[in-house]
């Protein structure tokens, strides 16, 4: 399975490209699985990051946090994903 982390970067509302995009994934346990890694820019403002959820996965609610620098403003976004299989 993988999970698609996406994020969008609006600066007064209009896409707009970030000097920086990265992703972090936390564990159901609180574990930081992925650290920091840089996003995938698919269009002007916008950003993924493809999770690859090995067979040996904790079940679970997961936790993505991107964050994103546009222009001089800094941003946080918090989502989460389920892992509910074996």
């Amino acid at each position: 399975m993988t999970a698609t982390i996406k994020m969008e970067c609006r600066l007064s509302g209009v896409l707009t490209d970030a000097t920086s995009a990265t992703c972090r994934v936390v564990d159901p346990i609180g574990t930081e699985v992925v650290a920091d890694v840089a996003m995938t820019k698919t269009a002007t403002g916008k950003y993924e990051y493809l999770y690859d959820v090995a067979d040996t996965a904790l079940l679970g609610r997961y936790a993505a946090i991107v964050y994103a620098t546009v222009s001089t403003h800094k941003y946080a976004e918090h989502t989460t994903f389920e892992v509910d299989w074996k």
